[in-house]
């Protein structure tokens, strides 16, 4: 779903936070006449970065019936170039009679730490016929428990209620005479960590890493290649911390906390000429506090945005009282060991189906669907104005609020809640990054105007919040006459509220057909109440056709300001 081109206002969206199964990396097009080997993986993840070592598996697809591998061939090279010239510098296996696709380990290999490797497979059938090459796919190897790593665990100072920190470090990635050919980044951080380079965040999509372990006894780093972030010259890594489930003091008890976050990092960039440099976690380090006051994976995520540090993980010298790092304390895992697992990740966006009022005139919104997810939050509000969420799973006996013992108030003595402080500069987005919740239904108080409410698909809002924006209202109907016109309506008749459109045609005949709508006169409950799409008599219940109406004659909704921005859109 795109967001965008849309009105000031708050827009609240949900990414589902789930556990990937992977995404299936492209088999090199149109399957063969009759066979070929697909889906290669090691450690059965796709491309995977520092695994604990080579463990190659592959899939048959055919067009034939009733075939069976009778042997493999596996290559390993040092580069693609390589492996597509045929050049096996690092492993062939020959031809091996056998139909193993599952778990081969290159026999008398010893793979570099770091290094990218690129493999490829074919396999012969019961009539002894060959398959082509397959598509090469890679994999890296991380540090195993022999290693001897020159980072140190740190962390920052802590006191009563002190926020999460922003840890940071500058390098300079120059080295005379050569230039970088790989970096790669090794990290743990306890709790949770984000990862950025040059101000940049390395992977939106990946939260609420490591994986939980047995801290006293190891711990999951993640490898991370960053190779294409990576700055001639002067860089900077910085790390945002979480309490993830190393630290869970604030639900349970101080006996579940192993201690305050910490963070281990290190950073390997290889150079063309073979020679390498680290630049790893230590007391060199800087911290300052950041704009995370809390994070609980039970209890939510408390932001102040006017607490954010502009430049902090860049080069330069940001403003903030910065600090020198300390040797983190509490429990030290005994040892590291690579995440071969799929991460969580923030999987899908789920708009809301519905919207109303509670008695004390919260925002109640219906998401439609009991997920694992965290909110995403757009707003233009006055600095300062504190939004809070409440998740839960079901609504109350009146079925007007939330009944918040759905999520386990009773074991966690607390209501799942973030909360949002804005920092009044323009349109703010935010998603709590160290939480995640389980609920269907969401609160939302401390808006001192009506939010709006996006429903489905790449459409928005039908009542606008701030100004005279009506251009939602006109951007929906636009789309929607645009499907019916090209033929590519595509509702779902199971869920009346939540329209779905699949546009298939070419974005250029679809902004002409905006364009030419926007020449047009309309009727202002037309704007919002379609009467040609089906279901949209059901967005009374929701938005009372009088309210739209009200706006109207209050000079709310401004046909001409909405036909403008739909100009400046379209050029």
């Amino acid at each position: 779903m795109k967001i965008n081109r849309i009105a000031s206002g708050l827009l609240l969206t949900v990414a589902l936070a789930v556990v990937s199964c992977g995404t299936e990396r492209s088999d090199g097009g149109k399957l063969a006449k009759e066979t070929e080997a697909v889906g290669l993986r090691c450690r059965n993840l796709i491309d995977p970065e520092g695994v604990d070592k080579a463990s190659l598996s592959w899939r048959i697809a055919s067009d034939a019936r009733n075939v069976v591998q009778t042997a493999w061939q596996i290559e390993i090279a040092s580069s693609k170039k390589s492996l597509e010239k045929g050049r096996a510098d690092v492993w062939n296996s020959e031809k091996q009679l056998s139909d193993r696709q599952l778990n081969i380990v290159p026999e008398g290999v010893v793979f570099e730490p770091g290094k990218l490797y690129w493999w490829r497979v074919r396999v012969w059938n019961a009539a002894d016929e060959v398959t082509p090459w397959s598509e090469p796919a890679r994999f890296s190897v991380g540090p195993d428990t022999a290693y001897r790593w020159q980072a140190e665990w740190i962390t920052s100072e802590w006191g009563e209620n002190s926020p999460m920190p922003y840890l940071r470090k500058e390098f300079d990635a120059s080295n005379s005479g050569t230039k970088p050919e790989r970096a790669v980044v090794y990290m743990s951080g306890l709790g949770c960590g984000d990862l950025y380079l040059n101000g940049r965040l390395v992977d939106e999509t990946r939260v609420l890493d490591p994986a939980q372990t047995n801290y006293e006894q190891y711990a999951f780093y993640r490898t991370f290649d960053v190779t294409d972030l990576l700055e001639k010259g002067d860089n900077c890594i910085g790390v945002m911390l979480g309490d993830g489930w190393y630290n869970q003091d604030k639900v349970w008890s101080a006996g579940m906390s192993y201690g305050k976050p910490m963070l281990l990092l290190q950073m390997e960039i290889t150079y063309k000429d073979g020679s390498k440099r680290i630049v790893a976690t230590d007391s060199t380090w800087t911290w300052a506090p950041g704009p995370v006051l809390s994070a609980n994976l039970y209890a939510g995520e408390s932001y102040d945005a006017n607490r954010e540090i502009a430049g902090w993980a860049s080069p330069g010298t940001p403003s903030g009282d910065w600090k020198s790092v300390r040797p983190a304390e509490g429990v030290i895992p005994a040892r590291l060991v690579p995440q071969v697992m799929e991460p969580i990740r923030l999987k899908q966006e789920i708009a809301p189906v519905a919207m109303w009022q509670d008695s004390a005139g919260n925002w109640i919104f219906d998401f439609g669907v009991n997920v694992a997810a965290v909110p995403r939050l757009t707003v233009e509000q006055p600095q300062g104005t504190r939004l809070r969420m409440r998740m839960g799973e079901r609504l109350d006996d009146n079925r007007r609020a939330i009944d918040y013992r759905t999520t386990g108030v009773g074991a966690t003595g607390v209501v799942q809640t973030d909360e949002y402080v804005c920092k009044g500069t323009g349109r703010e987005t935010w998603t709590p990054r160290f939480t995640y919740h389980g609920f269907r239904y969401l609160e939302l108080s401390g808006a001192a105007t009506q939010p709006l409410i996006n429903l489905g698909g790449d459409t928005w809002a039908l009542f606008p919040w701030l100004g005279s924006y009506a251009f939602l209202a006109l951007e929906r109907l636009l789309k929607i006459k645009c499907a019916a016109e090209l033929g590519l309506k595509g509702l779902d008749p199971a869920r009346p509220y939540y329209m779905q459109f699949r546009m298939k045609a070419d974005e250029e005949t679809f902004f002409q057909v905006v364009a030419d709508e926007a020449e047009k006169d309309f009727d202002p409950i037309e704007l919002v109440y379609p009467s040609e799409v089906p279901y949209f008599d059901k967005y009374d219940e929701l938005l009372p056709k009088e309210l739209v109406r009200k706006g109207f004659a209050e000079g709310v909704l401004d046909i001409e300001a909405m036909r403008e921005r739909v100009r400046e859109w379209v050029r």
